[in-house]
């Protein structure tokens, strides 16, 4: 088998490595200890290299995606559920109400500025 074959397998497995990661911090979001460092532990390969592939993979940062995860789930949350940021801030791994409320004012500002365009 050539190099061209290797290559494509070590891709593959790459792929597979940040879907299981994307698919750790679908599943397990409300964890306020789950972090990148954590995330990247898991697989065999190196920290930048990790970093670099998701972010080229899902086009957001490791700690980005897990931030948007935890603030589209909050935002469910907080308009649908009609609970307030006392109740909601640990259901999605947040350590305090205060973060969560800053996090998700520039994420509702985010969402108003997309509708506008």
């Amino acid at each position: 088998m050539g190099l061209g074959h290797y290559a494509q397998l070590l891709s593959r497995s790459n792929r597979t490595q940040l879907y299981l990661i994307k698919l750790h911090i679908d599943r397990y979001y409300d964890d306020p200890n789950l972090d990148t460092c954590s995330l990247i532990a898991r697989h065999a390969l190196s920290s930048a290299t990790v970093i670099r592939l998701f972010k080229s993979e899902y086009g957001y940062t490791i700690r980005n995606y897990c931030i948007q995860v935890r603030l589209r789930h909050a935002h469910r949350l907080l308009t649908e559920g009609q609970l307030s940021f006392a109740e909601v801030y640990l259901l999605v791994g947040y350590n305090n109400e205060n973060s969560l409320r800053k996090a998700y004012k520039n994420y509702v500002a985010q969402l108003d500025g997309s509708k506008r365009f």
